[in-house]
């Protein structure tokens, strides 16, 4: 299935970081990849959920789909790595966080990231802490707003600096997952 990413508002270019105002289709568009990677994947059991800023409601988000995905284990998901590739997802393996398989989908030029998709073995701590930082911040539109002004500080700051964008946000999500891990009541 093709999906027009950009008919969603979806897409961000590679060189710069964009944040755009949250859009109500973005929740149409996960559910629509969802149904991609399910035809493209029909023999995988993988459960998908929409994580990341583009989930949750009322903040900017840089404009490109975070897909998580859950199998009960890596292999099923890495012996079908040549049937993402083939479907238009680049492979980039754990790409800097251990027991994660990371693809990207790009527009054909790949000058334009569309989806990030995060694919991990059930019982990674990883799911539960993208679970919880997005409900969290659903649960709680003030500490998002306070994301979103730190978001645009940073964007401001750090415009053509992906890496330092990311990593200057790192000690305020690592706060709120501890919050929302007392709010749960969770240990991990």
């Amino acid at each position: 299935m093709e999906i027009d990413f950009e008919k969603f508002h979806i897409g961000m270019a590679r060189s710069q970081i964009t944040l755009s105002q949250h859009r109500p289709e973005w929740a149409e568009c996960f559910c629509l990849t969802s149904q991609d990677l399910f035809l493209i994947l029909p023999d995988l059991k993988i459960e998908l959920f929409h994580v990341g800023s583009t989930a949750i409601p009322d903040i900017k988000a840089k404009p490109i789909l975070d897909v998580m995905g859950v199998v009960k284990d890596l292999s099923e998901f890495d012996v079908l790595k040549s049937t993402i590739e083939k479907n238009g997802y680049v492979w980039k393996g754990e790409y800097g966080i251990p027991g994660r398989r990371y693809c990207v989908k790009y527009n054909q030029e790949q000058t334009a990231e569309y989806v990030h998709l995060h694919v991990f073995a059930q019982g990674n701590p990883e799911i539960e802490r993208h679970l919880l930082f997005c409900n969290y911040l659903r649960a709680f539109p003030e500490l998002a707003q306070k994301y979103d002004g730190l978001k645009d500080d940073l964007r401001q700051k750090y415009s053509r600096e992906r890496e330092k964008y990311t990593e200057s946000k790192a000690d305020f999500i690592l706060a709120i997952i501890e919050e929302a891990k007392a709010w749960k009541g969770q240990r991990f």
